[in-house]
């Protein structure tokens, strides 16, 4: 992924929300973003217009972003036209913005997701690099970046710089008050337990998972949406499985059993991860709840992988995934 990409997304996605108001747009725009002109030789883009060409431009989008998606070369190619015409690309995303606003009466709200799950080399590069092309739109766009990014002072000195908006910090949600997290015989906090099994029960139906079973799902996300849904990921595989296994079986459902064995993978995934040399800070995060005697740069690894969780009241305070914690209980690091 690169700023180029991501400004081409951007207007790619502009396109496809204009198509579907039926907002008109210029012509040479459609060519340009749809990626008509982007291959190396005017003749193979001709070729390419002429077997695409009366499809309608609903069909073309599907094409350009299955292309995109799909085709190394065609996004090698987007990045090869506009590597030094960026300005051109946002100029076009720009104007269907402006279609887009005159036609429908409301603001365009472009709302980026996933660049959080990047790698951290990539998110600096990306945004420290390329921060004030990001931005040059002139309509609203939210980025999002991971947390462990906030912990890079250049990141950071780009993010704030230039006048651009401080970042909107969104803390993970607490399941236990700092001073109970780490009592087992402590309630966790309903309200947020229930916001969650909301969450899930919109993704799998209640007839499908036991209640209790729910219930842990929630608590082993450590607050992370994500997370919870990762787990309830897992949990679906773990079930096809079983219906590999057993294909006439009709009374399966997400139970503990299900759930343990999707721990299982989850904990063997964070495992992989982790390293010898990084158990020594888990278990020093986990008996402290900060992260002051850690190594920064390994610090900022387990942020990153969301081993280490960052929460907030009117300090920062962390702990470790509850998952890792299952982890360092197995390896008897911890009691």
């Amino acid at each position: 992924m690169t700023h180029r990409k991501i400004l081409y997304t951007i207007a790619l996605q502009l396109l496809s929300a204009a198509t579907e108001k039926k907002i008109p747009i210029a012509e040479d725009i459609q060519e340009n973003v749809l990626g008509w002109m982007t291959t190396t030789h005017k003749e193979k883009a001709e070729q390419t217009t002429k077997s695409e060409v009366g499809v309608g431009v609903d069909k073309l989008l599907q094409v350009a972003t299955l292309k995109f998606q799909k085709e190394q070369a065609f996004r090698d190619e987007i990045e090869r036209v506009y590597e030094k015409n960026v300005a051109d690309l946002v100029g076009k995303a720009d104007r269907i913005a402006a279609a887009i606003q005159t036609t429908m009466k409301k603001p365009v709200l472009v709302v980026i997701d996933d660049l959080d799950k990047l790698d951290l080399d990539l998110v600096e590069s990306i945004y420290r690099q390329n921060i004030k092309v990001l931005f040059s739109p002139r309509f609203r766009i939210v980025f999002t970046i991971p947390i462990s990014a906030i912990q890079e002072p250049q990141v950071m000195g780009a993010l704030t710089s230039e006048g651009i908006v401080r970042p909107q910090l969104f803390p993970v949600a607490k399941f236990y008050p700092k001073q109970d997290c780490q009592n087992p015989q402590a309630e966790p906090i309903a309200k947020t337990v229930q916001t969650f099994l909301d969450v899930l029960d919109r993704r799998i139906p209640a007839a499908q998972i036991e209640p209790e079973t729910a219930r842990q799902m929630v608590l082993k996300s450590g607050g992370v949406m994500r997370e919870l849904v990762r787990i309830a990921r897992e949990c679906c595989t773990e079930c096809m499985v079983q219906l590999e296994l057993e294909p006439d079986r009709t009374d399966l459902k997400i139970d503990d059993a299900i759930l343990k064995e999707a721990l299982r993978n989850l904990r063997n995934d964070f495992a992989r991860q982790i390293g010898t040399n990084l158990f020594p800070i888990l278990v020093q995060v986990h008996k402290t709840l900060n992260n002051e005697e850690a190594d920064g740069d390994a610090f900022v690894k387990l942020l990153h992988g969301l081993m280490v969780l960052e929460y907030q009241n009117d300090d920062l305070w962390y702990n470790v995934h509850p998952i890792v914690v299952d982890l360092l209980r197995q390896k008897k690091l911890i009691e």
